[in-house]
């Protein structure tokens, strides 16, 4: 906001979230703190506002931050909105593992011409910055994350706009069920399981650890939800 109200013809452009800084005479580079990501990490808890995968401030094998900022509304389409917090959010690199199959590129990265990398593109229903996000979606035990009711305009949102369902992500969510599990069974054997313990469960992967979410939590909590409304666990 300072930035916006004091720079005369401010754009997010020529807006720098400070990386670094050379240290007096012996020209070496010091990290910063930058402060716009670092906020937007902490709100999210340190997972991606669209795959819920980790970010942070380290750096990535490209000398980047393991962060990036996303403008949900895109700077080409409302560029009165590039300065304003609410439309940012912290997302993560989206292509730095496979940069040359554009197939694998999701979230703020999804190329072609419905892809969010296009610039140009709006996501139709879904907004990670509203509490009714997760209430329009669901998983399944692939690791697939589906439209609830099989809602067109949820679908494009996630297989078109974002790519949330390339064999990376699908294979990363479900290792977070095959993890989950593997923790329960060593605190309990199966059969000793009920309502209790599995929503116990739940809690942790609903809550913050040292201001951090486990990365695809949503994932989780959506399986053991599934979990306890079968009839032997709901006792």
């Amino acid at each position: 906001r300072k930035f916006r109200n004091l720079t005369p013809n401010a754009t997010f452009n020529g807006y720098i979230d400070k990386d670094s800084v050379k240290e007096g005479g012996n020209n070496k580079e010091k990290d910063l703190i930058p402060p716009l990501k670092e906020a937007l990490l902490i709100e999210q808890g340190y997972i991606c506002a669209y795959c819920m995968g980790r970010i942070s401030l380290e750096w990535n094998e490209k000398y980047k931050r393991k962060i990036e900022v996303e403008h949900f509304v895109s700077q080409e389409l409302k560029p009165e909105l590039s300065l304003v917090y609410n439309n940012l959010l912290g997302v993560c690199n989206g292509l730095s593992n496979y940069p040359s199959e554009e197939t694998m590129h999701h979230c703020d990265k999804t190329k072609g011409d419905e892809g969010k990398g296009n610039g140009k593109i709006q996501l139709k229903k879904l907004d990670p910055r509203s509490k009714n996000c997760e209430k329009l979606v669901k998983y399944d035990l692939t690791g697939s994350i589906i439209a609830i009711n099989d809602d067109t305009l949820v679908n494009d949102d996630l297989n078109k706009v974002l790519n949330l369902n390339n064999k990376a992500l699908k294979a990363a969510r479900k290792i977070a069920i095959d993890n989950a599990l593997k923790k329960m069974r060593v605190e309990k054997p199966t059969q000793q399981w009920n309502k209790a313990f599995i929503q116990k469960h739940q809690e942790e992967w609903l809550s913050m650890k040292k201001g951090h979410f486990l990365s695809y939590c949503m994932t989780v909590v959506w399986f053991l939800q599934e979990l306890m409304n079968k009839p032997q666990y709901n006792r």
